[in-house]
């Protein structure tokens, strides 16, 4: 299956300084399969060279999460040619899996109820891990299973998403603030805005995780 790429779009790379590599983001600036372009705005070409060498990139679409090794063909001013391989299978992780990726404790989240009157109070907490479909929140009281509620949550990149779903599970857990029970949400819906800044944290995280 050939991995979806489009022109100005953003993808994540991991390119090898020696024998590490380290995440990076680019943009494809020409597709003309096999071949591609990207440039990585924040990469000094000068410490780094690529031709010959195969980087690994990661694209986020709406079907999900792909990765694939390709070989750097070329590497003129400012951005690298890309070959994309018809044999290399294509790594996928289909958004209906929802993988969901572990975030750090300093990402606040607020989750309010829903009652008869609107939303309540917000209830302060953190995430634990966040997913395409749904995520995962410590939070001091209990809430009931298909408890409907609103979370509002601050990524790493200080992108703020605020989202309505339902509560799946609960359940008595500890985390780093002794903070007393884990929350399991499914999210309702996701507009494109939102989606956008989720599959771009999921891409991202998933490109460190494999650095």
């Amino acid at each position: 299956m050939p991995i979806p790429l489009e022109l100005n779009q953003g993808v994540r790379v991991l390119v090898p300084f020696g024998a590490v590599s380290y995440p990076w983001d680019a943009q494809v600036v020409a597709v003309d399969l096999p071949r591609f372009e990207i440039v990585i705005p924040d990469l000094d070409l000068s410490e780094v060279a690529l031709s010959g060498r195969s980087i690994q990139v990661v694209v986020a679409n709406p079907d999900g999460l792909h990765t694939v090794n390709c070989p750097v063909v070329g590497d003129e001013d400012d951005r690298f040619a890309l070959l994309l391989p018809e044999e290399t299978p294509v790594q996928t992780i289909q958004r209906r899996h929802h993988a969901r990726i572990e975030v750090s404790a300093d990402c606040p989240a607020k989750v309010q109820v829903l009652t008869e009157w609107g939303f309540d109070s917000p209830i302060h907490g953190h995430l634990k891990d966040l997913s395409a479909g749904g995520c995962a929140v410590y939070l001091l009281p209990a809430l009931g299973p298909d408890t409907e509620i609103r979370v509002v949550f601050r990524l790493p990149d200080e992108s703020e998403v605020g989202l309505e779903g339902s509560v799946t599970h609960c359940a008595a857990a500890s985390s780093p603030d002794r903070i007393k029970h884990l929350i399991g949400i499914r999210f309702h819906s996701v507009p494109d805005a939102a989606r956008e800044l989720l599959d771009r944290f999921i891409a991202r995280s998933a490109s460190d995780q494999l650095a």
